[in-house]
């Protein structure tokens, strides 16, 4: 824990007036970026998911292609919820997961009408970053 101790100018240390404030440092500024651009598509009865990751180094490039990778390795934490519940968590290396016609069958017996995806990067230093959700059910 971090600990902050406000004193207002000119009062001593053990004045009444100084503020305590105990913190911890989270590195949240320090981890990966939320993944953005999350898309659902069919490939035949395979669900296609992708995301597009962001960067915070030499992230501002305007031109085609992909931001330099900001981690030693690609990795993702990928969740499938069904209503809220997890019904899936798994690691990917790539900005993609198939989701198989048997494993969504088996995953999701009532059908994808609540069914979400959730997407954070893994930074080997600093864990997952910010999360990132869509509905799993592609448009169309």
């Amino acid at each position: 824990p971090l600990r902050v101790e406000a004193v207002p100018a000119g009062m001593p240390v053990n004045h009444t007036s100084v503020r305590v404030v105990e913190t911890r440092f989270d590195a949240i500024e320090r981890r990966p970026r939320s993944p953005v651009h999350l898309r659902a598509a069919w490939s035949g009865g395979d669900l296609s998911l992708s995301w597009v990751r962001r960067g915070r180094l030499n992230a501002d490039a305007w031109g085609f292609g992909d931001i330099p990778l900001d981690e030693t390795r690609e990795a993702y934490t990928l969740v499938l919820k069904d209503g809220g519940a997890e019904v899936l968590r798994t690691q990917v290396e790539t900005p993609a997961y198939t989701l198989s016609e048997a494993d969504r069958l088996a995953l999701f017996p009532a059908g994808l009408s609540a069914a979400r995806f959730e997407v954070a990067q893994i930074s080997e230093r600093w864990g997952e970053g910010r999360w990132s959700d869509a509905n799993l059910a592609p448009a169309s």
